[in-house]
């Protein structure tokens, strides 16, 4: 799936605490956590909403496990790491899968990628 696809954000000024306050209970942990290694990777990679980048993490058992991929335009090239870490550990999980993609070949892919979108 696309990169946090499905998950719901609500936004709030850092220094309204009443808003903040009365957001807390929308807030499920989990949930973050693997937004935030998804969204971690496709911002690592330089793409965006129309970028063929696909992410999914969840947590197993207290580790974070994640896969993402890279197509081309065309689905024929594909470029994908697959990761796990202990969840205490799994704060750059998203960066770390991205540099692997890119340093996999996945820097020249995307900026294929972003020459046939025009992002």
């Amino acid at each position: 799936p696309a990169p946090a696809q499905g998950a719901i954000m609500v936004a709030a000024r850092i220094d309204d605490a009443a808003t903040l306050e009365k957001c807390k209970p929308l807030d499920h942990e989990n949930t973050s956590v693997c937004v935030k290694a998804e969204r971690d990777f496709l911002r690592t990679l330089h793409g965006g909403c129309t970028a063929p980048v696909s992410a999914l993490c969840r947590i197993e058992g207290g580790e974070l496990v994640f896969r993402g991929q890279v197509l081309s335009t065309d689905g024929r090239q594909e470029i994908s790491a697959a990761m796990q870490t202990p969840l205490f550990k799994g704060y750059s999980l998203g960066v770390d899968a991205a540099l692997d993609v890119l340093d996999r070949g996945g820097d020249k892919l995307m900026k294929e990628i972003r020459s046939e979108i025009g992002a």
